[in-house]
């Protein structure tokens, strides 16, 4: 899910390196050089969007799984697809990982927590969302983000959110906070478990769709 990330580190390390090399007299050589490391990495290769992952995914393939719990998931900045395999669960929360690493938990389904994509979403308390949810609808429901600031502190963002059931069944929870808003979706099944959703992230990520693959 970060392959172009690591495009991205690739490059900066080729211009560290050669930036070593400051005191070279021959300064303008480095210019070519660096313009022919980046020829020789190549753009970062499309990756497979999540209706290519999830028609991979065969009950051959799962197998290879160890038929883990599996998701497929898009982040919405940038646009990347990624299998999401189940590595964990503490109570209610199940934690999924991509495989380079990129992680998710999931509170009875609802984002609690990233790791690995940058501008994380550190933790989230999501007892009252929770609910809500499961009441089918809530009004002045409070939400709790934290975040980690350019320093490395934690900095909490607050949300107000207003959860209705839309006529297909989907939830819907509007939050508004005191520098942004946003939408989450979800899609349950008729025991409540969360078989799919649309969660904000955070603002550097935007969204993450999430869709669980079922055993069939």
């Amino acid at each position: 899910m970060i392959s172009r990330y690591r495009y991205i580190a690739s490059i900066l390390a080729a211009l560290i390196l050669l930036a070593g090399c400051g005191n070279d007299p021959q300064r303008g050589a480095s210019l070519d050089q660096i313009g022919q490391i980046i020829n020789q990495i190549g753009p970062p290769e499309p990756g497979p969007t999540a209706a290519q992952i999830r028609s991979g995914l065969t009950p051959e393939v799962r197998a290879q799984f160890g038929n883990a719990p599996l998701k497929v998931g898009t982040i919405e900045k940038p646009q990347l697809a990624s299998v999401l395999i189940g590595v964990g669960r503490n109570g209610r929360v199940a934690t999924f990982t991509t495989p380079d690493g990129v992680s998710f938990a999931f509170d009875d389904g609802v984002l609690v927590g990233t790791r690995g994509l940058g501008s994380d979403l550190m933790t989230a308390d999501i007892g009252p969302t929770r609910r809500a949810l499961n009441a089918g609808s809530g009004a002045g429901v409070i939400r709790i983000h934290r975040y980690l600031d350019g320093e490395d502190q934690i900095f909490v963002r607050s949300f107000v959110c207003d959860i209705s059931t839309g006529s297909d069944g989907t939830l819907v929870e509007q939050c508004k906070g005191s520098a942004l808003s946003f939408e989450n979706r979800y899609q349950r099944r008729q025991d409540g478990v969360v078989i799919a959703s649309r969660q904000w992230v955070s603002p550097d990520r935007g969204y993450l769709t999430v869709e669980d693959i079922r055993n069939e």
